[in-house]
C-alpha cells in the first residue's frame, strides 16, 4: 500500500513524491494499493493517482483495529496490505 496526502502543509508535496515512488515500483511485481489522505483526514482507496483531485466516487477506506485490514465504505470489502509504504510529509 502505498500512503499519500495527509493534513499537513505538506500535502501536495506528499502527493508529488508518492508519484515519484509509484513511477519507481515495479507494478508487474507487486500489487500496488493507492491509499490516499485527504486534508481532513479521510482516507480513501484510489484507482489511479489522478483521482486524487476528485475523490467523489472513490470508496473510503476505515482500519479494522486488531487485523491489520481495512474495510471499504459503502462496499464492506477487505483490504489487507502487506507492507504500507508512508509517502507522508510534516
Amino acid at each position: 500500500m502505498l500512503l499519500f496526502g495527509g493534513e499537513s502543509s505538506e500535502h501536495t508535496v506528499s502527493i508529488s513524491s508518492a508519484r515519484n515512488v509509484y513511477a519507481a515500483l515495479d507494478d508487474t511485481k507487486f500489487d500496488i494499493i493507492l491509499a490516499f489522505i485527504d486534508e481532513i483526514g479521510r482516507w480513501w482507496l484510489l484507482e489511479t493517482l489522478d483521482q486524487v483531485a476528485d475523490t467523489h466516487d472513490a470508496p473510503q477506506l476505515l482500519p479494522v483495529l486488531g487485523t491489520g485490514c481495512f474495510m471499504t465504505l459503502p462496499s464492506d470489502t477487505m483490504v489487507k496490505p502487506d507492507v504500507i509504504l508512508p509517502i507522508l510529509h510534516g
